[in-house]
Order: structure tokens, then C-alpha cells, then sequence
């Protein structure tokens, strides 16, 4: 992936495209994008299980589209928040599955 600005990325990765232009799977990014959220509070916004939830930011951040940026102390393991890489991506046509 590149990243032309601080704020935008272009997603070259073929998987991580494929998941942004699909606006099923591309609904569970949409809580992260440009906002801090920890699984349970995008998995409230969006009416979702969390270890449903759980399982999509596992995949996204594998691919890239999201990060850590703190982990909250608490009682047995401390809580993720997570946010999008970038607050603008990009999918070029000819990372889209379309080109297939």
C-alpha cells in the first residue's frame, strides 16, 4: 500500500480492496474509519454479535486497514481500540476485483 498524504492511502492489496468495495463486508470498516473504537463499541453501532465483529478486525487489521492505537486497562486482558490506517483510501481499478 501506499501512502501519498498522512491522511489517504492507496490500497494496492487485492484482498483488502476486495473487502472495501463490497459494501457488505465493507460496513463493519465503516466504524473505524477516521474514529477511534474498540470491537464492542463498532459491534453496538452497528446491531452485530462482537465475536463476529471480533473475527472481521482480526481480518482487517491482517490486511492492513486497521491498527491499534492503545490498549485500555481493565480486569483480565486490556481492551484493543482500533482505527482505520488512514482517514481516505483509495482503491485504484486495477486492485478491484472488477478487474478480474
Amino acid at each position: 500500500m501506499q501512502r501519498p498524504t498522512d491522511e489517504s492511502l492507496i490500497i494496492t492489496d487485492r484482498r483488502a480492496a476486495a473487502l472495501l468495495v463490497d459494501p457488505d463486508e465493507r460496513r463493519y470498516f465503516e466504524p473505524f474509519l477516521g474514529r477511534e473504537r474498540t470491537v464492542t463499541e463498532a459491534a453496538r453501532e452497528l446491531g452485530v454479535p462482537p465475536n463476529g465483529m471480533r473475527y472481521r478486525v482480526r481480518r482487517m487489521a491482517k490486511l492492513g486497514l486497521l491498527r491499534i492505537v492503545r490498549e485500555q486497562p481493565r480486569a483480565g486482558r486490556p481492551m484493543r481500540v482500533y482505527r482505520s490506517v488512514a482517514d481516505r483510501l483509495f482503491v485504484p481499478y486495477v486492485a478491484s476485483p472488477a478487474v478480474d
